[in-house]
This record gives C-alpha cells, structure tokens and sequence, in this order.
C-alpha cells in the first residue's frame, strides 16, 4: 500500500496537475477579494451620499474581512471545479491512457488502488482548499484589515478550527464523490460534469428546501440534508449544535462512497 502511494505522489508530481491548479487557484482567491472591493467602492462612488452609506453597509454585512474570511461555510465555489477536475483525472487518466490494466497485472488489489486513488484526491482537495482559504484571508487583510473578531482569541480560534474542519471534510468529501462518479463511469467528461452540476446547481434546490425544512420545524435549527452534505449551502454552525452531526455525517459519506466505489470497481472490467 504504501509503494501504491508513493506511486501515486510521484504521478501527481509528473502530471502537474495540482500545481497548476494551486497557481490558478490563489490567483482566483485574491481577485475575488480585490474585484469586490473595487467593485463596491466604484458603485458607492456612483450613488447619493445616504445611498451610497446603506451600499457600504450592505459591503461591511458581507464581512469580506480577514478574519471574516475564515468563517465561509461550504460556499468555497470558486475552487470547487479544481477539486472535482483533479479527482476526476486522477482516476480516469488511468483508463484512458490503458495504463490500468498494466497496474492489475502487477498483482496488485483493486481495493488498494481505489483507497489510493482516494486518498491522493483527497489530499489534492484538501491542498486547494488550504490555499484558497489562506490567500483569501490574506488578501482581504491587506484590503479591508483583519476586522473584528467579535469574541475572544481564544474563542475566535475554537470556532475557527471548528469551521475548518468542517470546510475540510466537506472538501474531502466532494473529491471523494468525484472519484466515485470517475470508477463509475471512467469517462473523464461525465466524471467533471456530473459533480460539478451537483456541486453548482442543486445547492439552489437545497436552499429551498432547507428554508422549508426550517419554516417546518423552527425549534430544530439544523440547515443541512443528509446525502450528499458536500451540497450544504447554510448551515449557522457557530450558533447552533449541529457541528457535530455535520462532521459525522460527512465522515460517514466519505466511507459510504469509498466503499461503494470499491464494490464497483471489482466488478467492473477493465480492457
């Protein structure tokens, strides 16, 4: 196992494909933060004092701070098509190039090669996230201050080591339903659109029905759906004791769906 890993590191290594994504990722993280800022600034220029007052006040509410910044839940979408394209290559290069049926006759376990496979995906999502969230924060500090944390230093770094791992298994957890959807169909077009349409577009569905799911049962102030939590769009983690139910929730998804892609892959036949 352990040779299959290091095989898989150097492939990752070889292809460039997580340092070319890391580059366009960081880019994105800072003109994502400087465009707004310019943005805001430009069309509070265009208004009247007393509207150009409530249009920065709706600027502050966004909390586009430093320390703001590290407290986005599973709203990460501009680094979400990395993720799901790197996980879906990692697999399908393998059965596209026919290089897969080499690696099963080296004796090799197909268990071994998906738990592989996951986990370099994995470990790409969580390298991309880290990247994103760092270089975010940082050029929103640089633009807006480090704003005010609102609650102690120590306070501020529980919740925010709670959100990130949040963030973390939810980041993971979108690789990994990538690489399920990769030995499903070995297609590298459908193994990207497919994640990539329900990490894009049903958040919106969710939304709704997670603001029925609320309407219905108020005192129950949990905001997420069960399968798959990768989709979770609000969840008020920080007010409410739902953490925990997310976190297991998402661990035991990212098992469910490793597991199933195992199953899969034994039967599948390879040529």
């Amino acid at each position: 196992m352990i040779n299959i890993l290091k095989s898989e590191f150097y492939k990752l290594k070889k292809t460039k494909h997580l340092l070319i994504s890391i580059i366009l990722v960081a880019v994105i993280a800072v003109l994502q933060i400087v465009l707004i800022e310019v943005l805001f600034n430009m069309l509070a220029s265009m208004m009247d004092e007393r509207r150009s007052q409530m249009f920065l006040a709706i600027k502050d509410a966004l909390n586009l701070t430093g320390s703001g910044c590290l407290f986005e839940i599973g709203e990460n979408d501009a680094f979400t098509p990395f993720v799901i394209i790197i996980s879906a290559l990692v697999v399908t290069n393998e059965f596209s190039c026919g290089s897969m049926k080499n690696i099963l006759a080296r004796g090799i376990s197909r268990n071994y090669i998906v738990i592989s496979k996951t986990i370099i995906s994995a470990f790409s999502a969580v390298v991309l996230f880290i990247v994103y969230q760092v270089m975010l924060s940082i050029t929103a500090t640089f633009v807006s201050g480090w704003g005010d944390m609102g609650k102690s230093l120590g306070q501020f770094i529980t919740d925010c080591l709670l959100v990130e791992v949040l963030n973390i298994i939810l980041v993971v957890l979108l690789s990994v339903f990538a690489s399920f959807i990769s030995f499903t169909t070995k297609r590298v077009s459908l193994s990207i659109a497919i994640p990539l349409a329900l990490a894009l577009l049903l958040p919106n569905v969710i939304q709704i029905l997670n603001s029925m799911v609320q309407m219905a049962l108020s005192w129950l102030d949990i905001r997420y759906i069960w399968l798959p939590t990768f989709l979770l769009t609000s969840c008020n983690i920080i007010h409410t004791n739902t953490a925990w139910i997310v976190g297991i929730t998402g661990v035991a998804e990212i098992i469910l769906f490793t597991l199933i892609s195992m199953l899969i892959f034994r039967k599948s036949e390879i040529k």
